[in-house]
Order: C-alpha cells, then structure tokens, then sequence
C-alpha cells in the first residue's frame, strides 16, 4: 500500500514541532528548578541553560537549538535578571 505524498510531509512537521516543544519543556524544568531552589545566583542558571542548549545542538540540530537558545534566553531574563518577573 503506497503512502500518501501528506502523511510524508505531515511526519517531519510533526517531529520538528514535538522537538520544540521538548526544549521548551527542557528550559522550563531547568527554570522551575532554579526558581523553587531559590540559591541559584544568575551565573550558574545561566550555565545550566548553555549546558540544555548545546545538549540539544548536540542531539538534534541548528533549527531546534536556535529556538532553545531564544526561549532559554527569554526565561533568564524573565525570571532570573533585576527587575525580576518583568
């Protein structure tokens, strides 16, 4: 049975789109973490969040780690830089 030219198409979207959502979630782990723990100065979220991007350039590519690095950077100013949650 021969596959259909959209099921082929929709299954690489599908992947890329379940990929970003995981470092989204990666990112947010990693600030939950840092948030409850409430000890962690910038320099060490900071480096937490280089560790998750480079884990994720590492295992899955440029498209997914350029988005990790943009959440990533969006998190540590929002959560971890004076004014902090704004």
């Amino acid at each position: 049975m021969p596959v259909e030219y959209d099921e082929c198409m929709s299954m690489p979207r599908l992947n890329l789109a379940f990929r970003l959502a995981a470092t989204c979630g990666f990112v947010g782990l990693a600030s939950a973490i840092h948030r409850w723990i409430g000890l962690a100065n910038t320099t060490t979220v900071a480096l937490s969040y280089l560790l998750i991007v480079l884990a994720v350039a590492t295992g899955w590519g440029l498209a997914e780690s350029l988005f990790c690095s943009f959440v990533a950077t969006l998190c540590f100013n929002y959560f971890f830089l004076a004014p902090v949650d704004t």
